[in-house]
């Protein structure tokens, strides 16, 4: 009698031990390689990127127009600065109808006068 672990013993009945030994190889292979060449049935992969999403096109074209803006608000300021500084700068906004009223030095001897009788007009007092 021989011992079993020198022996192949089918899992499935067969006339011929030594076929059954190699359809069972072959099968087992197969099916090693079948493991091994297995894909990955979950889609673990991040989503597609669109860059139509992504790439803000009137986002950037309103940022491009206020840059506009601001360069053309700026190259106009400059050049007011600029003549500013050619002509020294005069204002004009001047109110040329507009009489100093007296302070109060200037009542303090009107009154002084007034009192004396005699105005800087000439005018006495009656």
């Amino acid at each position: 009698m021989q011992s079993s672990y020198r022996s192949y013993q089918p899992i499935t009945p067969a006339n011929n031990k030594l076929l059954k030994k190699r359809w069972d190889q072959k099968r087992y292979y197969t099916h090693r390689m079948n493991v091994q060449n297995a894909s990955p049935v979950i889609d673990n992969n991040p989503p597609r990127t669109y860059m139509h999403l992504h790439l803000k096109l009137k986002k950037l074209q309103v940022e491009e127009e206020r840059l506009a803006t601001v360069e053309r608000d700026n190259r106009i300021l400059l050049e007011k600065i600029g003549y500013i500084m050619r002509t020294g700068g005069r204002v004009d906004n001047l109110n040329r109808d507009y009489t100093q009223k007296r302070s109060g030095q200037q009542a303090w001897s009107y009154a002084l006068l007034w009192s004396q009788g005699t105005l800087a007009h000439g005018v006495s007092k009656v």
